[in-house]
């Protein structure tokens, strides 16, 4: 299971949700079920922060969700978007480069 999710911090609150988002990253790529998790900020600027998550399957997801950084982290991110989190699960079209390069 492959996903985006793209966060836009409220006016100010940047810097704030940058560091909780990295937090939450350091702390998921550590979860079993996690194949992947990137954070990424626009290359031509602006505050919007993106995750590319990769998961074994949903249940992971799912864990992934209920753990305890991520409660946390919703916590501390209520009131610094600008509106909820969009999230997009990807279907791969193809083979990943990754599983290639595992072949």
């Amino acid at each position: 299971m492959r996903l985006i999710a793209t966060f836009t911090p409220r006016a100010g609150a940047a810097e704030n949700v940058r560091a909780i988002l990295r937090a939450t990253a350091e702390a998921s790529r550590r979860e079993a079920g996690v194949l992947a998790y990137d954070l990424y900020a626009p290359t031509e600027g602006g505050d919007t922060l993106i995750t590319i998550e990769s998961y074994t399957d949903a249940a992971a997801f799912e864990a992934h969700l209920a753990s305890a950084h991520v409660v946390r982290a919703q916590a501390a991110l209520d009131g610094l978007l600008a509106h909820e989190a969009a999230v997009q699960t990807l279907d791969p079209l193809m083979p990943t480069s990754c599983e290639d390069e595992q072949r």
